[in-house]
């Protein structure tokens, strides 16, 4: 899930559990926009916090 956070003006991309979380799935801590999915989350292993990706739009 990949969500725009408007009070941190950031996207925050979730995969896997979130301290907020009572299942596998990732919950935010707070209110995010919902903008758009993962295709394949293990791509995203090794990635720092703060790192620099690119997110395309898919017509």
């Amino acid at each position: 899930t990949i969500g725009y956070w408007p009070p941190g003006r950031a996207l925050a991309i979730f995969f896997g559990r979130t301290p907020m979380s009572t299942s596998d799935k990732p919950v935010p801590a707070s209110d995010v926009n919902l903008v758009g999915t993962l295709e394949n989350a293990d791509d995203l292993v090794g990635f720092m916090s703060e790192s620099r990706i690119l997110i395309r739009r898919i017509e």
